[in-house]
């Protein structure tokens, strides 16, 4: 079998935005050849995206070339656009955490996807609904959608989709292209979002069709069941070097030697409860104006020092209920009681500065992690201090008083501002209000007032200090989610909120992560919510779990388990469908 991709003394080096260089892929040498599935494994930052945007011709490297069937890459930015523009036509890239979606529903999506198979262009009108052109279209599609799991929600608005329907309406997208010219499909963490049935289902058809159409692929993963269950051959990267290419069958006790060992989880002491919710009940619709989606919560408490983990599948309500829980996504009905140490519970959903003071004990990590591409990893922290520093609050209202705005309005601002990025400025243009607003009543503070906290919660996180100067774009998937991470626990909350923070991270670094996060609990008794499908690591560090069920109409709070013995049962159980 001939070799499709061969890569010779390939070195990328970044030039940081501080003037520091790294070298992120240190003269490798690969061959694939023609229809092989090749496994990317390695640590957070070891040049596994690298590799794949350099395949794609989308990154630039330094020394070597790249040559994949008859298209050569050069060093120093010397390949033309030309030959880019070819590569593009037979390949499909996969970027992480990267949805890139048409503001569209779920079927217009694929079907703008096989367009460019009759047009060369997403960008062109789809046929008119009555013509045969689109029928044809609409059936191709949701073929796709059924390999992916989301035929279902094929006339849903993609923006309302799950992290993980997200991830696979953008792997259904690539499929779209399998049979249609595709030679390279290159998947950078594919469905990592997704719960563990789907995410293997998914992948095993996608392996089924990659196949039978002879396609190349390499997929990078810190899943190690992943790529021993769908790759031909596995690449161990390490700090930008190839350290070991292995068969799948020798691939698990492999990883496991370097793994640092878990620490134990503090049992919980005396139950006292600081947030509960009551008959709640959250409602999305789409563009319909028909019920899409409904989550129910008739009880639920949240303890002092608990760790609770969240599992449920895909799309079910574990972000929404994050989100209603953090004071960003007020429900229909019911409501979200705080318990301070002194005096009455607070409505978080009460305006004012009463809500306000609640909040700032109250951090939430997005799904998405949303750290703006070209902000400063300095001004991030800065900025997330200066909504909920210690003095954040006192100084926002003076500042009101000053500009005359009254304390609701106040509060709103401060609400906005714990959204994310993407989701600030469509708030703001709602409700006529400059951007500059957030700015002028929660400043940045100077960083020197915050070395002392700064400083040792990098080091937890086994982050370089000189991180603080870089850029989100310079950062690897990993470093950016320990980056989210930090930013949520600067403010000392009480309660902290984490929607699927083990997706990208590959074990080492998740089991670093985990034993962080008991320490976190133990030693400032801060109470952790997680909402993920690692089920394997929830069994690790969680006091209690529950799982979210889909009733006929609605979704509501299921089984919990409280004991070692029923979390590991609710864990396996979820996990039979893996493989």
């Amino acid at each position: 079998m001939e070799d499709f991709i061969e890569v010779n003394n390939l070195t990328k080096k970044y030039l940081l935005s501080n003037g520091k260089e790294i070298v992120a892929l240190d003269d490798i040498n690969l061959k694939v050849k023609k229809g092989e599935i090749l496994g990317i494994f390695g640590k957070s930052g070891a040049g596994k995206t690298s590799l794949i945007r350099i395949l794609r011709g989308v990154e630039p490297f330094n020394e070597g070339s790249v040559k994949i069937n008859d298209v050569k890459l050069l060093a120093n930015d010397q390949t033309s656009k030309k030959v880019i523009h070819k590569l593009k036509r037979f390949s499909a890239i996969h970027l992480q955490r990267s949805f890139g979606l048409w503001a569209d529903s779920v079927l217009h999506n694929v079907m703008r996807r096989l367009n460019v198979i009759k047009h060369g262009s997403e960008v062109m009108d789809l046929p008119a609904e009555e013509s045969s052109d689109y029928k044809e279209l609409k059936k191709m599609a949701i073929k796709i959608l059924e390999i992916v799991g989301l035929d279902h929600k094929a006339e849903w608005f993609s923006g309302v989709l799950s992290g993980g329907e997200k991830q696979r309406l953008v792997l259904a997208r690539q499929m779209a292209l399998i049979g249609y010219g595709l030679d390279l499909l290159l998947l950078d963490e594919p469905v990592t979002m997704s719960d563990p049935d789907l995410k293997q289902v998914s992948l095993d058809r996608l392996k089924k069709l990659v196949k039978e159409h002879n396609i190349t692929t390499l997929v990078t993963s810190h899943i190690p069941d992943i790529l021993e269950n769908i790759c031909d051959r596995i690449v161990i990267l390490d700090k930008g070097l190839i350290k070991k290419i292995i068969s799948p069958e020798g691939f698990i006790s492999e990883y496991k030697k370097d793994m640092q060992p878990t620490i134990k989880l503090e049992p919980l002491g005396e139950k006292k409860k600081i947030l509960s919710g009551n008959d709640v009940l959250v409602r999305y619709y789409h563009l319909n104006l028909k019920k899409a989606f409904a989550l129910e919560i008739e009880k639920l408490n949240l303890y002092q020092g608990e760790i609770l983990g969240i599992l449920g599948h895909s799309g079910i309500g574990k972000t929404v209920l994050l989100r209603t829980l953090a004071g960003v996504e007020k429900p229909k009905e019911g409501k979200i009681l705080f318990f301070p140490d002194e005096g009455d519970p607070i409505d978080i959903y009460d305006l004012g500065y009463d809500a306000m003071n609640v909040r700032m004990r109250i951090s939430y990590m997005h799904q998405e992690l949303d750290l703006g591409f070209f902000s400063n990893v300095k001004d991030l922290i800065l900025s997330k201090l200066g909504l909920k520093g210690e003095s954040a609050i006192r100084k926002a209202r003076k500042k009101a008083k000053k500009l005359g705005i009254k304390e609701e309005y106040v509060d709103i601002i401060h609400r906005i501002g714990d959204l994310p990025y993407y989701e600030i400025s469509s708030r703001l243009e709602k409700l006529d209000l400059d951007p500059q607003i957030v700015r002028d009543l929660f400043p940045l503070p100077p960083l020197e007032a915050y070395e002392d906290l700064i400083i040792p919660l990098l080091e937890k996180l086994d982050l370089d200090i000189n991180i603080l100067e870089r850029k989100t774009k310079e950062l690897s998937g990993g470093e950016k989610i320990r980056i989210a991470l930090l930013l949520q626990i600067f403010s000392k909350p009480k309660l902290l909120l984490l929607d699927e923070p083990f997706g990208d991270l590959d074990p080492y670094t998740l089991r670093n992560i985990t034993n962080f996060l008991k320490e976190l609990n133990r030693e400032m008794d801060i109470t952790i919510v997680i909402a993920t499908h690692h089920y394997r690591f929830m069994k690790e560090c969680v006091h209690r779990i529950i799982k979210i069920d889909e009733k006929e109409k609605y979704s509501t709070l299921g089984r919990i388990g409280t004991t070692k013995e029923e979390i590991n049962e609710i864990c396996d159980d979820f996990s039979t469908k893996m493989f």
